[in-house]
């Protein structure tokens, strides 16, 4: 983010109150197992993460004559954002980056076979819209590679099973670094999936979380989860007459998770789903 020389005055449109509702706790829709920790779970080890620091004083370093400046600045019309580079290496597909220190990002992205040549772990193509892959990058974010064109979370089996593994639509992911743990929430059919890791490699089987996903009949959901008839776009109402979930988006804060979905469509609300961060990868 840069001054530029010419204040720049945003319009600024009032979107009003946002209508945000609790759904469900965490706490009674999952159940914990004993002592179960994330050790337990193979291929998985139990360690401590570094955090993601805030960039050294100096880091990236603006263009001549420019000097970052402070969301503040840009609330009040004295900032612009300027495209630095129009290509980094990512491919089509949404995508979640992480500063990991240093001039290094990760950026967890969705692709598939079609989008990066991604396959399974299996060896199978990863059809669209694919999986969570990793890419990283050295240099501040200049330009994102992909090690291993393979599905970061392998599949429990072979072949891979969709409907076990959610391989073929871990999409729109979400990460989120704590000094213990990581978390990743996606969307499959609808629906949003969680998953922990101890180090952002080796993540922990998927964990439902409960009360999202496509449903029907509509009589049967609260009001902001109905799914309404759009006048121009389809309103995918073949798939269920009531939505919780979609693109998710993902919060932790000392001991609590929060895992943000859509409610319904034409109109669509937000939702928050609140529980515990300290929950077994297990369930």
């Amino acid at each position: 983010m840069d001054v530029p020389e010419t204040p720049v005055q945003p319009a600024i449109r009032d979107l009003g109150p946002p209508r945000i509702r609790r759904l469900a706790i965490f706490l009674l829709g999952i159940v914990f197992i004993g002592a179960l920790g994330m050790a337990s779970v193979p291929g998985i080890q139990e360690g401590r993460l570094a955090p993601s620091p805030t960039p050294p004083p100096g880091w990236p370093t603006p263009p001549p004559g420019r000097s970052f400046a402070t969301l503040t600045d840009f609330w009040n019309g004295q900032a612009e954002w300027v495209l630095e580079i129009f290509d980094v290496g990512l491919p089509v597909g949404e995508s979640d980056t992480v500063y990991r220190g240093g001039t290094e990002f990760w950026s967890y992205l969705h692709a598939s076979f079609p989008s990066a040549g991604v396959v399974d772990s299996c060896g199978n193509p990863a059809p669209f819209p694919g999986c969570v892959t990793l890419w990283r990058s050295t240099d501040g974010g200049r330009r994102f590679t992909l090690e291993r064109p393979v599905c970061l979370i392998p599949c429990r089996k072979c072949p891979c099973d969709p409907a076990r593994d959610q391989s073929d639509q871990q999409q729109y992911p979400r990460v989120f670094f704590t000094r213990s743990r990581a978390y990743m929430v996606y969307e499959w059919g609808g629906a949003v999936y969680l998953r922990i890791s101890y180090d952002g490699l080796n993540w922990s089987p998927s964990l439902p979380i409960p009360g999202t996903g496509w449903s029907r009949p509509a009589r049967r959901c609260p009001p902001a989860e109905r799914v309404g008839v759009h006048p121009h776009i389809p309103s995918e109402q073949e798939y269920g007459d009531c939505l919780a979930g979609g693109p998710p988006g993902l919060y932790v804060e000392g001991s609590r998770l929060y895992v943000f979905v859509n409610l319904g469509r034409s109109p669509g609300h937000m939702g928050c789903l609140v529980g515990p961060a300290s929950l077994s990868p297990y369930g």
